[in-house]
């Protein structure tokens, strides 16, 4: 996986079509929609749009429903901050 990738808008199950972690997602276009939809039900949103931010940092975790609308870019993290620390040693 690249640093950073564009993804589609639509619904994406994590720990099956991404992998679970800490990400930070930017809005590409004028309004794009973030929402993580838990198993048990409970929905966080987030808009991104030109009067609030642009950006989110979230943290997705296995089962989890990521919903895209609009056009987004995602960085992992994570995953990132691993390979830095094993660097490190």
């Amino acid at each position: 996986m690249e640093r950073d990738f564009n993804i589609p808008q639509g619904n994406y199950k994590v720990g099956r079509d991404i992998p679970v972690g800490v990400y930070l997602i930017a809005g590409l276009n004028d309004f794009s929609i973030v929402r993580i939809i838990s198993p048990d039900s409970k929905q966080e949103s987030f808009h991104l749009e030109k009067e609030n931010t642009k950006m989110v940092h979230v943290e997705l975790e296995k089962d989890d429903i990521l919903h895209l609308d609009g056009k987004v870019i995602m960085r992992q993290i994570t995953r990132f901050i691993e390979d830095d620390k094993c660097n490190l040693l």
